[in-house]
């Protein structure tokens, strides 16, 4: 079984056939612990009782293994804000750290596999979800990422939810933004399409 993550779609997208290759040899993802991964972990043990204060110690605890301070005192202030934006919004929060498999084709079903993680699912207030990922960097051109529309259309089966009632959001970090969009039935298609011709580019 050939597995991609979902966050290695763009990298598929841009060259198919040297990703294949890399990864056919045993180059891949090998995620480590990071400044940004120990405030990914803080926000998890902010929504476990939504205790800001548990969260802080918590961070401020995981980064004393962090030698340079500047990304950790980052960090702090980056906990701080999301902890305001998430108060701000007021949605309650069904599920955090949620493992996704997209569902794919018959004829890839027994061959490839998709997955990944969502770092927060809501209640959006039309009834159905909002799926929220947490990214490092900036908010630029993230609605034009293929794993966008696909990430949609994967919990709204799960959710058994209209896909295209769905709202897939992002919490950037390096900006201090919060952004949510939602995608048509026709882009949740051509996503998909997309996807599948990629797998066929690998020689899938």
């Amino acid at each position: 079984m050939f597995k991609i993550s979902l966050t290695e779609l763009e990298e598929v997208r841009q060259d198919p056939v040297a990703y294949k290759k890399k990864r056919d040899r045993g180059s891949g993802f090998h995620p480590s612990k990071s400044v940004f991964q120990t405030l990914k972990w803080a926000i998890n043990e902010y929504h476990k009782e939504t205790n800001p204060l548990a969260a802080m110690s918590y961070l401020e605890s995981g980064l004393e293994s962090f030698k340079k301070r500047a990304p950790c005192e980052k960090a702090i202030g980056d906990l701080q804000w999301y902890i305001a934006a998430h108060q701000k919004l007021g949605w309650a929060t069904v599920s955090r750290k949620h493992n996704i498999t997209i569902p794919l084709s018959t004829q890839y079903l027994d061959s490839l596999k998709v997955t990944g993680e969502i770092s927060r699912i809501d209640m959006h207030p039309n009834g159905t979800y909002a799926v929220w990922l947490f990214n490092k960097g900036s908010t630029w051109n993230w609605q034009n990422e293929l794993r966008m529309p696909i990430i949609q259309n994967a919990i709204g089966v799960e959710f058994g939810a209209p896909p295209e009632q769905i709202h897939v959001g992002i919490y950037t970090f390096e900006d201090h933004a919060v952004n949510i969009h939602n995608f048509t039935n026709s882009d949740i298609k051509r996503a998909h399409l997309e996807l599948e011709d990629l797998f066929r580019k690998m020689g899938f």
